[in-house]
């Protein structure tokens, strides 16, 4: 029997990706890339990222996207925070990540951090880059933390980009300015297939 070390790269890519369906990426780099060098880069093939699960640190997400790692990622759902980000940190991942269709800020809005300006910062920056975005999701599991969507927040980003866009999830949200807001989505989003609104406060 072979050993799996000694496998063709294009086997063992492979085996990662189906790896990495069943395991979160933060197991998949603590488990397998520490097992020898080879595995180590390997690990880092931009195929094998088409999904960014949000499971590594934030400082992970910033180096891998800095690295070219991320380049083919379809699906981001950002990190959690452990401390409040830099806007130039923010612009260098939207950068380097040209080709994202989705992107996930929930577990941003699970952290302290959200009552400052980050909200404003991680959507106003998708105005200049991921040029594909199609769908944007606020707070999709995180019923018990209110997060409240500004009008002026939005305002631009939809005016630029929302016909882009087919799907929006203000979901498990709070705040009074739903109307405006939902005005403005139906003023500029003229592509929207799917528009999520559940448990509204």
């Amino acid at each position: 029997m072979a050993n799996i070390s000694k496998l063709p790269p294009e086997i063992l890519l492979q085996i990662f990706v189906r790896y990495c369906e069943t395991e979160t990426q933060r197991n998949f780099i603590d488990n397998v890339a520490n097992v020898c060098r080879h595995w180590k880069e390997l690990c880092t093939e931009a195929s094998l990222w088409n999904i960014f699960d949000g499971t590594l640190p934030f400082e992970t997400l910033l180096d891998f996207s800095c690295r070219g790692y991320l380049r083919h990622t379809e699906i981001l759902i950002f990190s959690k925070l452990t401390k409040s980000p830099k806007v130039k940190d923010v612009k260098l991942i939207y950068q380097n990540m040209p080709e994202v269709k989705t992107v996930n800020l929930s577990n941003i809005m699970k952290t302290e951090f959200y009552k400052m300006k980050i909200p404003f910062t991680f959507v106003s920056e998708l105005v200049v880059y991921c040029p594909k975005l199609q769908e944007i999701i606020l707070n999709d599991a995180n019923p018990l933390h209110d997060f409240v969507p500004s009008r002026l927040m939005f305002k631009g980003f939809f005016t630029l980009r929302g016909s882009d866009l087919i799907s929006v999830d203000f979901s498990n949200s709070s705040g009074y300015s739903f109307l405006e807001l939902f005005n403005i989505i139906g003023s500029t989003c003229p592509n929207l297939e799917q528009l999520k609104a559940y448990n509204l406060r």
